[in-house]
């Protein structure tokens, strides 16, 4: 691929249109959910009942997530943003890619960190729908069914997604600070920062993988809005 074509692909309509959608579809998301968004059990540590649920390894902690009661409002709430997420994870996937465009276009990332790059963005988005089926499997049902449920594939696909979602974030924070500059300097520490925490996250804490999720949706706004300051 050629850094014209690169160009083309990641024109600022392109990154600022696919930005705007991605954060209109968190927001829908979240309204979605409703008000009662905390798990269960509060002593687990997670701020959010589907993060919880994603990073869940045992049907006890599934429980501590969401509950026994199949149709509580919490569930509900969760199933609501889950089907919303099959559209966002569209967005935020392509937004990747786009991001990652522009920085082999600036001549910042080599062509075999692009093709990863967007490699993993596919793999994450597959992840990501795979995941959102167990989801919503899981969001049905009882807890004595809980128990006979195999969360090997959730297990899996969930990883898949955070991972590769955490390595794209580190290709992106090192082609914001080789661009120069303060703020491009900055935005690579926020993409960078969310990166490490979120594979520290994944290893020993599930906790700080909300907050890794905080800080790439945070980089992603600013991408988005300096869009145009390019």
């Amino acid at each position: 691929m050629t850094r014209a074509a690169a160009g083309f692909l990641c024109s600022v309509r392109s990154i600022t249109v696919t930005g705007i959608l991605t954060l209109f579809f968190a927001v829908l998301m979240s309204l979605a959910g409703g008000s009662d968004v905390r798990p269960v059990n509060p002593e687990s540590g997670f701020q959010t009942a589907i993060v919880a649920l994603e990073l869940s390894r045992t049907p006890t902690q599934v429980v501590s997530a969401i509950g026994n009661e199949a149709g509580s409002n919490l569930r509900l709430g969760l199933q609501r943003s889950t089907w919303l997420d099959f559209p966002f994870l569209l967005c935020y996937s392509t937004l990747c890619a786009l991001i990652l465009l522009y920085l082999y276009g600036r001549r910042v990332l080599r062509v075999g960190s692009l093709y990863i790059g967007v490699l993993l963005a596919v793999i994450m988005a597959a992840g990501d729908i795979f995941e959102n089926v167990q989801l919503l499997r899981l969001l049905d049902l009882a807890s004595r069914e809980i128990e006979a449920f195999s969360l090997s594939s959730l297990i899996f696909w969930t990883h898949a997604k955070w991972l590769s979602l955490f390595t794209i974030s580190a290709l992106i924070g090192v082609g914001y600070a080789r661009l120069g500059g303060r703020f491009h300097l900055f935005t690579g520490i926020l993409y960078s920062s969310s990166a490490m925490m979120g594979f520290l996250g994944l290893l020993f804490s599930g906790p700080l993988v909300e907050l890794a999720a905080l800080l790439v949706g945070m980089g992603w706004l600013i991408s988005t809005i300096t869009a145009r300051a390019r």
